[in-house]
C-alpha cells in the first residue's frame, strides 16, 4: 500500500531511490511536502501573513485566498475522526478571513458594493 502511494505521489521517481514526499519516520510515515504544495498550509500561511497588512493588501490577498476554496475542508472524508479537528480549524480560519476581507473593504470605502 505504501509503495503504491509513493508511486502515485512521485510517478517519475526512479526505482530504489529514496522517496522525497512520503518518508519513513520513526515507526511510521511523514508527508514532506513543500508549504505551497498543500492547500491548507498555503491558505493558513496567507491569512497569517496578512495579519498586519494594509487594507488594500488584505482585501486583495484574502480575495485570492478565499477563491482557492472549492467546498468544505476535507469534504471527501465525511465525518472521519482524524479530519474533524483540522476541518474545524480551517472552517474557523476561513470565516475569519471572510470577516477580515469585509473589514478591509469597508476601510477602503467598498462596503456598499
Amino acid at each position: 500500500f505504501v509503495g503504491d502511494l509513493r508511486r502515485a505521489l512521485e510517478p517519475d521517481r526512479p526505482p530504489r531511490t529514496p522517496p522525497r514526499l512520503l518518508v519513513t519516520e520513526g515507526p511510521g510515515y511523514a508527508l514532506r511536502a513543500a508549504p505551497d504544495d498543500v492547500d491548507a498550509w498555503r491558505f493558513t500561511r496567507t491569512v497569517e501573513d496578512l495579519a498586519d497588512a494594509r487594507p488594500e493588501r488584505v482585501a486583495a490577498g484574502l480575495a485570492e485566498a478565499l477563491g482557492w476554496w472549492r467546498g468544505p475542508a476535507y469534504a471527501d472524508f465525511g465525518d472521519a475522526r482524524w479530519a474533524r479537528t483540522e476541518r474545524t480549524r480551517l472552517t474557523e480560519l476561513r470565516l475569519h478571513a471572510v470577516e477580515r476581507r469585509a473589514e478591509a473593504r469597508i476601510a477602503l470605502g467598498e462596503g456598499a458594493e
